[in-house]
């Protein structure tokens, strides 16, 4: 890298109040840019009716932090949940390219195409898990809309109900962790929510359920203070040699999964070789820049956390790449390798051990946002 001058990170209380400040512009600007093209209840070319008004916004968690999500202009669904952020040049490290091309993105409900339909939106004609395909409970079907699941109503024992468990609703013929259970007894959550419910009607084994999402969070960073060359990484920035770790993730499933094509990195570690990061400050989020609207311009980006399925995060199908970010030219490599899959993974935390200039990446598995 070229770069002459020192770079300056401004304090976190300054970058907090200045992302909630554009944060609330962005609610503000959304909300003007939105206008009603039509009315719920319009029937859709697949008969289904409409799910929200197209143009209406609503607020939804975008990790610890407040985004919101559009009504598509056919009412068929929202877009993910997206928060707006911004760094003191303008510039979020790690942006790239536009909305995520596949899934329906941070979504509470099940996914109708690329539009998200939250849990409060979720009909007998309309039902699914967390980033799953919606699909029809069936004639007989019923939607428990708080959890996603396709319930047969009337009496449930091990008669009418064979191949799963009874809840208060009726029988669930496919048990999953929400209600988990065999032969007619009664249903019963996992501990560890999106971990497989065995054949047995237990999750003893709490494994990462291969069609379930989940998020990963970046603990700590800690790369070796010189390139190949033994080189400061920022040699020629007076004052700030040491490198400005970017941990970014990048995993690309077969057409038609829940979770598709996902990219994105953590916040970045400035001017450190050894970095510990929060929860919240390590997710792994997909960031772009924001479309043209009344406050919109001036380093706005919008940023949606990435989720990863169980099946990539088994399998060991997920890339993990660790750059020294410039602002203005080239990242410097440091180190690229693959996350460690297993078929007994969990949710918890785990270690990449070293690869390349990188001695070790920890990062967590969780199912919901920090």
């Amino acid at each position: 890298m070229q770069d002459a001058e020192p770079r300056s990170v401004p304090p976190a209380s300054e970058r907090s109040q200045r992302q909630h400040v554009l944060l609330l512009l962005f609610a503000l600007a959304w909300a003007g840019c939105a206008g009603g093209y039509g009315n719920a209840g319009t029937s859709q070319a697949d008969g289904v009716p409409m799910v929200c008004v197209p143009g209406d916004r609503r607020t939804c968690a975008c990790g610890s932090e407040k985004g919101s999500q559009l009504c598509h202009p056919d009412g068929d669904g929202f877009d993910g949940c997206s928060c707006a952020i911004a760094t003191s040049d303008g510039e979020v490290p790690g942006a790239s390219g536009g909305p995520p091309t596949s899934g329906c993105g941070v979504c509470d409900g099940c996914c109708r195409g690329t539009a998200c339909v939250p849990f409060a939106d979720e009909t007998d004609a309309l039902c699914g898990k967390k980033g799953q395909a919606c699909r029809a409970c069936g004639a007989d079907g019923l939607c428990d809309a708080p959890t996603g699941t396709c319930t047969l109503p009337g009496a449930c024992n091990a008669t009418t109900c064979p191949t799963g468990c009874c809840s208060d609703v009726g029988c669930v013929p496919v048990p999953d962790w929400s209600s988990c259970g065999a032969r007619g007894g009664a249903c019963a959550a996992c501990a560890q929510p999106g971990t497989v419910c065995e054949a047995d009607g237990t999750c003893a084994n709490a494994l990462l359920a291969e069609h379930e999402l989940f998020y990963v969070s970046i603990r700590s960073v800690h790369v070796l203070p010189t390139d190949a060359a033994e080189h400061d990484w920022d040699r020629f920035v007076l004052g700030h040699t040491a490198p400005d770790p970017l941990v970014c993730l990048s995993s690309s499933e077969p057409a038609g999964s829940a979770s598709g094509e996902r990219s994105g990195c953590a916040q970045l570690c400035p001017d450190t070789s050894d970095c510990m990061l929060t929860p919240s400050q390590g997710l792994i989020r997909h960031c772009y820049s924001a479309p043209s609207c009344l406050f919109c311009s001036g380093g706005m980006t919008l940023c949606e956390p990435t989720a990863f399925s169980g099946k990539a995060l088994r399998e060991g199908s997920i890339q993990i790449r660790v750059d020294d970010y410039d602002a203005g030219t080239a990242n410097d490599p440091i180190g690229a390798a693959t996350l460690p899959g297993t078929a007994v993974l969990h949710p918890g935390s785990y270690s990449t051990g070293a690869f390349q200039r990188v001695v070790e990446v920890g990062y967590d598995i969780l199912y919901g946002l920090p």
